[in-house]
């Protein structure tokens, strides 16, 4: 009696040895992807949370410009311009927040002296988010903000009547792969403003 395996036997092993490899690197591969979107969702919190690190106490410490300008101006659902002392000087700076694409943006004008004048041409240009994908950033309340959803100030916003601001950004490297987009927000009280 002769010792081995026949052909059929090979085959067999040779099948099932295929597939568990096959299976193997499916789920390796899965795996990977898995870890890579959810490190690109971990950075782009990393990245949104930087950005309201910023926004807050500049939005916060709103005051009326150098040459005597009202605080706010112009606000809108993806833009928001305002004066705030940033950098502890005596001059105030007129800030910018914007959405242009899919990336968010700060500009900030400081202000020429003898006159006081804040020349757009002036305008600083600063990254803070890339990856936003709304463009309802900004959101505003008068003073009777009663805490709800839906009581924010309808477009086109008076800026004599905000008196504090959420902010909302939402960002997702893909959108077509998981985990879902991460969005943070901050709701931000005008101190200069509460009247």
């Amino acid at each position: 009696m002769q010792k081995g395996f026949t052909l059929i036997e090979v085959l067999i092993a040779v099948s099932i040895l295929t597939i568990v490899t096959f299976t193997v690197t499916l789920f390796a591969i899965d795996i990977f992807k898995a870890q890579f979107s959810i490190g690109d969702n971990l950075e782009v919190e990393e990245e949104i949370e930087e950005a309201l690190n910023i926004i807050v106490p500049e939005i916060r410490s709103i005051a009326d410009s150098s040459n005597g300008s009202y605080a706010i101006v112009f606000a809108s659902s993806s833009s928001f311009s305002f004066y705030s002392n940033i950098d502890g000087d005596i001059l105030v700076e007129r800030i910018r927040y914007y959405l242009e694409g899919a990336t968010f943006k700060k500009g900030v004008i400081k202000p020429s002296i003898n006159p006081i004048v804040y020349d757009p041409s002036d305008e600083k240009i600063t990254t803070l988010a890339n990856n936003i994908i709304s463009d309802n950033i900004f959101y505003y309340y008068d003073k009777i903000y009663e805490g709800s959803a839906g009581s924010q100030l309808e477009q086109p916003v008076k800026v004599s009547v905000i008196r504090s601001v959420k902010v909302n950004l939402m960002a997702d490297r893909n959108i077509t792969l998981p985990p879902l987009p991460s969005s943070i927000d901050a709701f931000i009280n005008i101190r200069s403003l509460k009247i």
